[in-house]
């Protein structure tokens, strides 16, 4: 049966793997958007893809580019970068929030369904990207039918931690580190784009979805495991104090979502953590891919 898929954000890390991975099903015909005509000239080209210049920004562009009915939208477009929207907060309302809010009018229109991409850091948001991205939920959760995707870090995407610290560690034998007691939850690439394209899975209901093999470490561990992986022996630590807007640890799902819960049950401080032998094992053959 054929699908009509719109994927907003195709260019970001998890769009174009989103598209490349779905566009393997010769009954799936892609629309990806996105602002950045440069990096869609670096996209594959395929019979079943096709790209746009749109913005989520704009309702009326969006309604105009999409010919053909839409059955599933996936809605990875987003301002991402916490410290960065801590100081420009309304860019960070336009394009998470009120694009949000024109991706879900326009599957009101073509009777689509959402599956939009959230963050941990919309649980018990402090900064201003959590915030929006909790807003942008709460959109979504209008209707039963759509799906939010809430998970952690993706490690090898294009924001991750790893590109700046492997750097870091090979040209000046020095890494940074906001604190030593921070925790985050880490998923691959791989594991994060099979995850919300099965949460797009017409058998799977709406509502809140986390990933049931999510786990977490100690930042600080993070990076003597790259470094042991890089073969770096010598090396400084520089503790640079949490910036603007990060908390010491994340949570996915809160006991007030989940009312059969009597804590919350995905908590990056909890006994997810990973022992240094699991985080290798994890990051090992991303950081052998980006050198």
């Amino acid at each position: 049966m054929m699908r009509n898929i719109l994927i907003t954000g195709v260019t970001g890390t998890m769009g174009s793997a989103i598209a490349e991975s779905l566009s393997d099903n010769q009954e799936n015909n892609i629309l990806g958007i996105s602002r950045d005509e440069q990096k869609q000239r670096a996209l594959p080209l395929k019979d079943n893809i096709k790209y746009r210049i749109c913005d989520v920004r704009d309702l009326d562009g969006m309604v105009r580019i999409c010919d053909d009915k839409i059955d599933i939208i996936y809605h990875l477009a987003a301002l991402k970068c916490v410290d960065t929207i801590e100081y420009n907060p309304y860019e960070a309302i336009k394009t998470n929030v009120i694009g949000t809010q024109n991706v879900f009018d326009l599957a009101r229109i073509h009777g689509a369904k959402i599956v939009f991409t959230s963050t941990d850091k919309a649980c018990y948001p402090i900064n201003a990207y959590g915030q929006s991205k909790a807003l942008a939920e709460k959109i979504v959760m209008q209707n039963p039918r759509h799906v939010v995707c809430r998970y952690g870090n993706v490690l090898g995407s294009r924001g991750s931690i790893l590109s700046p610290l492997i750097t870091s560690l090979k040209d000046l034998n020095k890494a940074y580190l906001t604190h030593n007691k921070m925790t985050r939850f880490w998923m691959p690439q791989d594991t994060v784009r099979d995850f919300i394209i099965a949460c797009g899975d017409t058998d799977v209901g709406g509502g809140l979805l986390i990933p049931q093999d999510i786990k977490s470490s100690y930042v600080s561990d993070l990076i003597h495991c790259v470094a042991k992986i890089l073969r770096i022996y010598n090396y400084d630590v520089n503790e640079i104090g949490v910036r603007p807007g990060e908390k010491f640890h994340e949570v996915l799902m809160t006991e007030f979502e989940n009312p059969l819960l009597s804590k919350d049950i995905s908590t990056s401080d909890n006994s997810r953590i990973m022992t240094s032998q699991e985080l290798k094992k994890m990051i090992k053959p991303i950081v052998e891919r980006m050198l």
